[in-house]
């Protein structure tokens, strides 16, 4: 139910039960009740469609629901759960063309009144519990194992990203070694700018580059 004051009744009132057989389309009514002395927009949202329309002050419909034919057997079926909104706000004074109601009412202006469908389905045999639990049982695994590929995949993309960061680190410090900057010496004590050490840095570097390079290539 909506926070706002209701504008109208639903017959029944949470509840929209559809019994079988279900292979063919099946039915139930609910009547929508306008309890204002004002004119009312409703709107009736199902899965499938979509019913407008607007009851005089004090008046009421009775609104037919259809379910779309399943196959009871199917374990998918039995877990479905369906709800439908009924929508519903006051025309405003003055308002002819009601189809620019619901484009310019304000949303809290809109009162919602959902109901929930119950399907009288026959109880299960044995053998189509047993294969109900099997196929939840199944579709659990495979959710399972798409969580824990998509965890490996994340995982494996921040190490490599993180190899690769490290790897253009060591580019950059031996370019600008190359390029006579100084400054990668700075945290160092000053005797590293020692010419020994320097020549122990370069081989160092030569060596490292052509690693790296053998690498890339």
């Amino acid at each position: 139910m909506s926070h706002i004051q209701p504008l109208i009744a639903v017959e029944p009132e949470n509840e929209l039960r559809f019994k079988g057989p279900f292979n063919d389309p099946s039915t139930a009514t609910m009547v929508i009740s306008n309890k204002t002395e004002k004119r009312v927009c409703f709107k009736v949202k199902t899965t499938a469609k979509v019913k407008t329309g607007v009851l005089e002050a004090n008046s009421s419909v009775t609104i037919l629901v259809s379910l779309q034919p399943f196959d009871i057997k199917d374990p998918a079926a039995r877990g479905r759960v369906d709800t439908i909104q009924v929508l519903s706000v006051a025309v405003p004074e003055g308002m002819i063309n009601l189809d620019n109601v619901w484009k310019e009412v304000a949303p809290e202006d809109i009162h919602v009144w959902k109901l929930k469908c119950i399907l009288d389905l026959p109880p299960m045999t044995d053998a189509e519990l047993s294969k109900w639990l099997n196929e939840a049982e199944r579709e659990m695994i495979e959710n399972l194992k798409i969580v824990s590929d998509t965890t490996k995949n994340f995982t494996e993309g921040i190490q490599l990203y993180n190899c690769k960061e490290k790897e253009e680190n060591w580019k950059r410090e031996l370019n600008r070694f190359v390029n006579g900057d100084q400054s990668i010496f700075q945290p160092f004590p000053t005797y590293y700018s020692n010419p020994v050490f320097t020549i122990v840095v370069v081989l160092i570097g030569v060596f490292i580059g052509y690693i790296v390079a053998k690498n890339v290539a």
